[in-house]
């Protein structure tokens, strides 16, 4: 109980320490003149709640079903293999949410708020979609590895993916062409694109939005099915 209450206050204080110092004399400023502390923000919230999410999935879909304990107990419930994702992606996002507050107050005693309540209110609801689509991948990774070391090795690039490929720390113009072309694409991205469109221009993207929104829906659909293929082997 301790151990994980001081890791719920260190983690969010371990993150601004190795992301918002060292960069914050490198990147003076974002592509669109916003100062970097107030880019940066909101991606220090969400990677930490990233990391907050990543346990619970690994141990009920990975850990817990290599070892036989789990996948068992899910086909003998009285529930469709889709609702029991949902409640599952419920769970998790309730647990990173509550990640994602704690580290908003402790960040507020460090740098000034930088938020209006629009752009709280608007950064919130692309929180839950990125924490879904997350959710998602991990659920689908945790499915479809077998070996421990490998499983690793795809979560950390997922990782990287969040922290550098995902647009919350540094924009996607600071990419090659090439390369930016397809950072922006990736389901990850997307939702954090909707939200600074938001957050600078005060207007609402409706494509990427509707993008996120489907993206979530249909991959959890997509999972529940590939849950129910595991059952029956």
């Amino acid at each position: 109980m301790i151990p994980g209450l001081i890791l719920i206050f260190t983690l969010p204080l371990f993150v601004f320490s190795m992301i918002n110092l060292p960069l914050r004399n490198i990147l003076i400023q974002s592509l669109t003149g916003i100062p970097f502390d107030d880019w940066i923000y909101t991606g220090m919230i969400f990677i930490v709640a990233a990391f907050g999410l990543f346990p619970l999935i690994y141990r009920d879909f990975f850990n817990l079903r290599i070892h036989r304990k789990l996948l068992t107990t899910i086909a003998l419930a009285p529930y469709s293999k889709q609702m029991m994702i949902a409640g599952y992606l419920c769970v998790a996002t309730l647990e990173a949410l509550t990640m994602g507050m704690i580290a908003m107050v402790i960040y507020s005693f460090i740098i000034p708020f930088p938020l209006t309540v629009i752009q709280l209110v608007s950064m919130i609801f692309y929180f839950i979609i990125f924490i879904l689509i997350l959710g998602n991948l991990f659920i689908t990774l945790s499915l479809a590895v077998n070996s421990p070391t490998t499983y690793m090795m795809f979560t950390f690039i997922i990782f990287l993916l969040v922290i550098f490929g995902s647009g919350l720390i540094i924009e996607f113009g600071f990419f090659p062409m090439t390369f930016e072309k397809v950072l922006i694409w990736l389901p990850l991205a997307i939702p954090i694109r909707a939200m600074h469109f938001i957050m600078i221009s005060g207007i609402i993207d409706w494509t990427l939005t509707a993008i996120s929104i489907a993206i979530c829906i249909f991959w959890s659909i997509a999972n529940g099915i590939y849950l129910k293929e595991k059952l029956c082997q």
